[in-house]
């Protein structure tokens, strides 16, 4: 991870229930208004609201401070967005447990999620992860504690490991289950442990 940028990460649709202009705005009130200049965010995705987050962007003038990186199909590729990541920032309300989330930690990348959303629902704050009030201040205010709190950060880091090795356990116990009692599963291909992932 970089030490003199402190880089953010999204990964998914680029569609408005992904609440990403709500991300741009709290971008904009750390460099706006708490004066944080070195962050990029980088956005890898696509979608029909990419054009509107790009205006939005240039209106904000966070524009040199987003990165659209479009669409990554190479598993190898992603990991190395994820793992250069010092946060993974989801802002949905919509979404219901996501999959990046694990994903991010198993890269070494803390989750700042939305409080009481699907999103935060495996994160304990300040623990294996952090989460923020539906303000755009608020999410602002905590990412700027978050890179200002080098202890706070290197505890959750220590921790949040343990959020992605949820995947690990999860499908070594299905296929424990799939290999002892293969009626369980109709296709037996799934009797693979790589089938989860």
């Amino acid at each position: 991870k970089d030490k003199d940028i402190f880089n953010f990460f999204f990964c998914g649709r680029v569609i408005k229930s992904k609440n990403l202009q709500f991300t741009f705005k709290s971008l904009a009130y750390l460099k706006n208004v708490k004066k944080i200049e070195n962050f990029k965010f980088y956005i890898v995705g696509s979608g029909n609201y990419l054009n509107k987050l790009k205006k939005l962007a240039k209106k904000l003038k966070i524009s040199d401070k987003i990165a659209f990186v479009g669409y990554v199909g190479d598993k190898e590729v992603l990991s190395k967005y994820n793992s250069k990541a010092h946060l993974f920032l989801i802002s949905s309300i919509f979404d219901n447990d996501p999959l990046v989330v694990l994903e991010a930690s198993q890269c070494g990348t803390p989750t700042l999620a939305l409080a009481n959303t699907g999103s935060s629902e495996r994160l304990i704050n300040n623990v294996n992860g952090f989460t923020a009030n539906y303000e755009v201040k608020d999410f602002g205010e905590r990412i700027y504690e978050i890179i200002n709190d080098k202890n706070l950060y290197n505890n959750v880091c220590k921790t949040e490991w343990l959020l992605g090795n949820e995947i690990s356990l999860w499908g070594l116990f299905l296929n424990c289950l799939g290999i002892q009692c293969g009626w369980f599963f109709k296709n037996p291909g799934v009797n693979n442990p790589a089938w989860y992932v």
